[in-house]
């Protein structure tokens, strides 16, 4: 749980930075490009998600095998149908980047499409992670209270037992 600014300036968890750098030690990464992400509405989820620029990698395969089977399926050419494909899911990202400390800008976009407030919730989820308002946490994890209750104790920790 991070609180966001009048600017829409959030700090991305240290955690998440960790891995983040971690994974980039490991690639060859373009000079500038250590301390961003690529961040985007989540296709099915009020939430955004965001990755690092060694996951764009993945998502191209992973979009590259879809375009195949719905081109065979179809009878298209499966570069055509790759090229509408992954400018749909890598189109709708913006490039953030971030300052040594974690600190960085949510697209005003983006916040106001998942009604990202005061508050963000950051949520791990795999090789990305997720970036939630309070409210559409609470809905989404509805059916799981422990899970609800422990954003619900980070958000009050974070407000000084205020909230």
């Amino acid at each position: 749980m991070n609180g966001v600014d009048a600017k829409a300036r959030v700090s991305l968890p240290a955690v998440f930075r960790q891995v983040i750098e971690l994974r980039l030690s490991k690639e060859e990464i373009v000079e500038g490009r250590q301390r961003s992400v690529m961040i985007g509405k989540h296709d099915r989820l009020k939430c955004l998600q965001a990755f690092d620029s060694t996951h764009v990698a993945v998502i191209k395969q992973t979009t590259r095998e879809r375009a195949r089977i719905k081109a065979e399926a179809e009878g298209l050419f499966a570069n055509d149908v790759y090229d509408d494909m992954i400018s749909r899911v890598l189109g709708r990202m913006h490039d953030v980047s971030y300052d040594g400390s974690g600190r960085m800008v949510l697209p005003a976009t983006l916040k106001g499409k998942v009604e990202i407030g005061d508050d963000a919730v950051f949520v791990g989820s795999g090789d990305v992670f997720r970036i939630w308002s309070p409210g559409n946490f609470r809905t989404e994890y509805a059916d799981d209270p422990d899970l609800v209750d422990d954003m619900e104790q980070a958000l009050s920790a974070r407000k000084g037992g205020r909230g």
